[in-house]
Parts: structure tokens; C-alpha cells; sequence
């Protein structure tokens, strides 16, 4: 795989963070098909460059179900972590994500255009790892996690990679604003 398991060191406190991001990709086969998942990811204030992967909520669950756990981790996660999902093309793409944006009114939630294939939207997240600057924090959800990444391009599923890819290019390659209070 394009992942490798000793590049994943795994604490138990992440870092105070300076952003926090939750990438989902979702599925709707309830009990089977691929899986929705969400993965957060945070950057270290400490340590700039350092990322944190923070908690992964998965499970294959149909579309009313999917809708209620994507507005629960957003409740849990609060107003601070943004919200990424990966919009699929064609219409019914935005319909879902444009949804979904009404019903997380008051989050920092936009779709993201999934452009090019899974590999080249997984490099920069895997560049990143391959360098040590990615850290787990110790959850039930490691192995598992562990074991689809490190399988990916040819594991049997790849969801975690694309939540994982959606949540790290955010918080790598969105321009950050900065407020200032006058």
C-alpha cells in the first residue's frame, strides 16, 4: 500500500489545536456497500506541521441515518471544526450536499468538487505521513483505521482514505482567515 503502519505513532493527548477539520465521505447502503465515514483531523499549535488524527465515526448506515450522525459530530465537534464533505458529480451530488448544508446551518460546512482519482487526492495526506508529522490518538476506531489505509490502493475499501484526504486538504490547502477584533 502507499501507507505504512510504523509512520503512525499513536499518544493519547493530541496538542491544543490551531484548526480542526471533519472530512466525511459518504455512502448510503444501510447494513452493506461501501462505508460513510468521518474523519477529524486537527493541526497542532505546538507543533506547526504536526497533524492530529482525532476521531473517526463509521458505519454503513442509509441516507436518514447518515444525515443524523453527520449532525451529531458536528453537535460533539462544535462550532470551531469545520465540516467537509466530498460532493459526488452530477446533480443528485449537489442536491444531498446542498442539503445537508441547510440542515448545518451556524457550522463551517462546504462540499468539496472531488477532482482527479483517489491516489492523487490521498498524496499530500500521505506525504505528510511518510514524514512523521502524522500522530493517532489513541480510539477503539485505530486498528481498523490502520488496516484500511495501510491497504490502500487495493484494499477492499478506501473510505477512510477519502474522509482522511478530504479533512487534511482542508486544513493543508484552505487559506485560513484570520479575525481581528478593532
Amino acid at each position: 500500500g502507499l501507507f505504512k503502519r510504523e509512520w503512525f505513532p499513536i499518544v493519547d493527548v493530541a496538542s491544543e489545536a490551531v484548526r480542526r477539520v471533519r472530512g466525511w465521505d459518504t455512502a448510503g447502503t444501510e447494513g452493506g456497500g461501501d462505508w460513510t465515514v468521518g474523519v477529524r483531523l486537527s493541526e497542532s499549535v505546538a507543533h506547526p506541521g504536526r497533524f492530529f488524527v482525532e476521531s473517526v465515526t463509521r458505519g454503513q448506515w442509509g441516507p436518514a441515518a447518515v444525515d443524523q450522525v453527520i449532525k451529531q459530530a458536528a453537535e460533539l465537534d462544535g462550532v470551531v471544526c469545520a465540516v467537509r464533505e466530498e460532493r459526488e458529480g452530477g446533480s443528485a451530488g449537489k442536491a444531498v450536499t446542498d442539503a445537508r448544508a441547510k440542515m448545518l446551518k451556524g457550522y463551517d460546512y462546504a462540499a468539496v468538487a472531488v477532482t482527479g482519482d483517489k491516489v492523487t487526492r490521498a498524496r499530500p495526506f500521505r506525504a505528510q505521513c511518510e514524514a512523521g508529522n502524522v500522530v493517532l490518538l489513541r480510539g477503539e476506531w485505530n486498528d481498523a483505521w490502520l488496516s484500511e489505509v495501510c491497504g490502500f490502493p487495493t484494499g477492499r475499501h478506501d473510505d477512510q482514505v477519502d474522509a482522511s484526504s478530504c479533512a487534511f486538504n482542508a486544513l493543508a490547502l484552505e487559506k485560513r482567515v484570520e479575525v481581528r477584533v478593532w
